[in-house]
Order: C-alpha cells, then structure tokens, then sequence
C-alpha cells in the first residue's frame, strides 16, 4: 500500500522501513546527502558516492551487528548505526567514512 516505485539498487519506500538493515542504511545515507545540502558548517563538503556504492561498503563493515544491538536495544536512539566521518575536515568519501554507533560518534566529537 505504501510501497512506492524501485529507485536503482532496489530501494524501496516502506513506513517505518527506516529499522529495518536496508532501511537504516538508505536513511543513513540520505541524512548525509541532506546535510551536505542544507547545513551551511557541511556546506563545502559533499557526499561523493552513490547509494549503491554505500550499500556495497556497508556490506564490508560490523554494520549488522551494531544495527543488530540497536535492534535489541529497543532501538535506543544511543546505540544507532551512524556514519562518522573519519577525517572532519573531509567529505563523505568511501575512504574517509566508518559505520559506529551514535554514541561512538558524539563521543569523538566531544574530545
């Protein structure tokens, strides 16, 4: 019923999709494509890869079992698998990015 159009590399658009593996990750990426576009400290950075070449890195990194302890959780916001950027003063590159959780993330940031 809610299930829109196949985008390529089979993405799909599902209600609340967003916790399933695939769905975290296009909405993963898709944060990151939006925050390059519209918060003017990312202004200057920009995502240089595709959602098909996310999805094949993902399937490289501990993806599954951090989105599997998030799942677990009860999906605390805390344990969310997060793209994190390795090098800040540097876009979103296949080279320069790592799956953590959300917590990981600010963590880094905060020291």
């Amino acid at each position: 019923m809610y299930e829109h159009r196949r985008k390529k590399c089979g993405t799909k658009r599902v209600i609340d999709g967003y916790r399933s593996l695939k769905g975290k990750v296009v909405n993963m990426y898709r944060s990151a494509v939006n925050r390059c576009k519209k918060d003017k400290y990312y202004i200057d950075r920009s995502v240089s890869f595709t959602i098909c070449e996310f999805k094949d890195f993902v399937k490289t990194t501990n993806y599954k079992e951090i989105h599997g302890a998030w799942v677990k959780s009860g999906y605390k916001m805390k344990l969310s698998p997060s793209i994190d950027r390795i090098d800040n003063a540097r876009g979103y590159d296949l080279d320069n990015i790592q799956i953590i959780t959300v917590s990981e993330n600010a963590r880094k940031h905060d020291g």
